[in-house]
């Protein structure tokens, strides 16, 4: 199979294409957004129609989203994710079975070297789901902490980080053979 040489125009048009496709979904951010905010004015009209006296049914309306959105992190946070991993046959042998429970504390362990090292993983990934509907991790290796830095005692870190990314600049594309997604494209414009 040969490899195929990047093309920045190609990966420009695509992410065009991605970025008007997904412009309604990345509205409907702005408006949850403002809503967790309690920013009404901007969440529910346009410039034109803000005035005191129409705001006062949504202001009323929108405090209950918000109060369960704190009670949706809240419980999500106190409580760790629990991992399954399940064989991919339907009558998996023992040593698989044995596997799934190795490969569960494995999970277990990267997930919680990472919330002890990045802190506000589980928090910001919630919190990003319950207001937008969308919580996105990424998960990336990182070669320096493969191996202890020098003169230091401890052991070298697990190199697998779980980060919580803003889902605004996640454009999937759909066509998958195997998968839902054909690509997944990952766009931060920096200055």
């Amino acid at each position: 199979m040969a490899s195929q040489k990047f093309d920045l125009q190609k990966a420009k048009d695509k992410l065009d294409y991605l970025s008007n496709q997904f412009a309604t979904r990345n509205t409907a951010f702005d408006r949850r957004d403002h809503i967790y905010a309690m920013e009404h004015e901007e969440a529910f009209w346009s410039e034109e129609k803000r005035t005191g006296e129409a705001l006062r049914d949504p202001l009323i309306q929108t405090s209950l989203p918000v109060k369960a959105v704190n009670t949706i992190v809240g419980m999500f946070v106190q409580n760790p994710p629990r991992f399954r991993v399940t064989p991919f046959r339907r009558r998996p042998t023992k040593p698989e079975q044995e596997m799934t429970g190795d490969i569960e504390h494995w999970l277990a362990g990267v997930w919680g070297e990472n919330e002890s090292r990045f802190r506000q993983v589980r928090p910001r990934f919630v919190k990003s789901a319950s207001v937008r509907g969308w919580g996105v991790l990424k998960c990336v290796w990182n070669e320096a902490r493969e191996e202890a830095e020098e003169g230091d005692d401890t052991e070298p870190g697990c190199p697998i980080e779980l980060k919580p990314v803003n889902a605004r600049y996640l454009y999937p594309e759909a066509g998958g053979i195997k998968e839902d997604w054909q690509s997944v494209m990952y766009a931060v414009s920096q200055r």
